[in-house]
């Protein structure tokens, strides 16, 4: 997150089950940003996506007792 004058300049907030944690050091900020590219180039474009969500949720309802 990015905040104008009056807080931290950039804040990365990673939530788990139970807490969250806030990171606004400039070398943790980096290395999610860093991270979170990384992940946006190896993840499949939004048609690609909706396939394998479909995909999974057709092999979700198969399992499903009736």
């Amino acid at each position: 997150m990015r905040f104008r004058d009056g807080g931290p300049a950039e804040l990365v907030c990673v939530e788990h089950i139970d807490n969250a944690m806030y990171r606004t050091r400039s070398a943790e900020v980096d290395r999610y940003r860093h991270a979170l590219n990384e992940l946006g180039y190896a993840a499949a474009d939004r048609e690609k996506t909706n396939r394998l969500l479909e995909k999974a949720a057709e092999g979700y309802r198969r399992c499903m007792p009736v």
